[in-house]
């Protein structure tokens, strides 16, 4: 049977609706890994102790947090608003805000899986020397991970566009319930949760086309926009976060890339960099993935079916990514040796 995590995590009753909800949106079971394959990757990793690692939204699905790209994702229906816009539109900032107020609570739930604690195992026994991620929730960072690179920002931290007060999410959660009452009523709604959670925080309002009462709180400083520490699409990451990284990828002895189809230029640079370096590259992941042509290995499946075999077959005296059912890990922390 699905785990229910019972972790209370905004006033109980709703805590305890999304919590459970999480549990329903784990991916289905992929065909088993060929051995020769899982085998191939095994040694990939285990003979290396500069990997960089670079981990994309696949990492967080096994979270019940959704992503773009996969079969169901929510790119099959809509693009992700652009920077442009939300800066331009009071109207667009509206929806944005509705939106993230009610998939807050299911995205904010998440807990680490079996992905983020297996590569907390492999930086704690010295294989991972860079640890960068396009992603947002900072799992890695629940998991144990340390000096994880944010290529594209959090969802945890807001700051003024004009002023650059910051505040932090669960601040501007407060507020907009505050403000929004109606909306609190919509968050209550368990058949809506399950239909309705999206990326990054982000949530699909069925039935919901007005939002020009939806009120959105200004900088409590300057009366500036405020917004999510995110990348949006159309955003460019800072230039000295991109050549730390690219410092890092061609200092490594190898790239493993971890649920990442790596689509967009400011992943895939990473991967280019690294095959101009003659840098071998791991993939893991589900479906077409744009290194397909320059990548030495590629393992498709679930990461944290696959990552866990891994690090059980390089530290078999490991318990690897285990959770009890308020969400505590079980996993085992070793000295830093490898």
């Amino acid at each position: 049977g699905k785990t229910q995590h019972k972790r209370r995590v905004h006033g109980g009753e709703l805590g305890d609706l999304f919590c459970v909800l999480m549990s329903f949106r784990v991916p289905a079971p992929t065909a088993p890994v060929p051995q020769q394959l899982l085998q191939s990757l095994v040694k990939f990793v285990g003979s290396r102790t500069r990997l960089t690692v670079l981990t994309g939204a696949g990492c967080s699905t096994e979270s019940g947090i959704p992503d773009y790209r996969s079969p169901g994702g929510l790119w099959q229906y809509r693009r992700p608003m652009l920077l442009k816009d939300y800066m331009e539109s009071t109207s667009n900032r509206q929806r944005y805000w509705a939106r993230n107020m009610v998939g807050y609570l299911p995205f904010s739930a998440a807990r680490p899986n079996r992905t983020h604690f297996a590569l907390t195992q492999l930086q704690r026994s010295n294989r991972i020397n860079f640890f960068l991620t396009q992603n947002v929730d900072r799992l890695h960072q629940a998991s144990g991970s340390i000096d994880v690179v944010e290529l594209h920002g959090n969802s945890h931290n807001l700051h003024c566009t004009s002023c650059h007060h910051g505040i932090t999410r669960g601040e501007m959660q407060k507020q907009l319930e505050e403000l929004n009452p109606a909306f609190v009523d919509i968050m209550k709604s368990e058949e809506t949760f399950k239909r309705i959670s999206a990326p990054d925080g982000d949530a699909e309002l069925h039935g919901i086309t007005d939002y020009s009462n939806f009120q959105v709180p200004d900088c409590e400083k300057c009366g500036g926009i405020l917004k999510t520490n995110v990348i949006f699409f159309g955003e460019n990451v800072a230039q000295d976060l991109v050549q730390l990284a690219l410092s890092a990828v061609r200092g490594s002895d190898g790239l493993l890339v971890v649920g990442s189809s790596l689509q967009v230029w400011s992943g895939y640079r990473f991967a280019r960099a690294a095959a101009d370096a003659n840098i071998p590259i791991a993939l893991v992941s589900i479906g077409p993935n744009r290194a397909d042509p320059i990548a030495e290995l590629k393992v498709e499946g679930r990461c944290g079916e696959i990552l866990t075999q891994v690090v059980n077959q390089l530290h078999p005296e490991l318990v690897t990514g285990m959770l009890t059912d308020d969400g505590s890990s079980k996993y085992q922390s070793v000295s830093n040796t490898a």
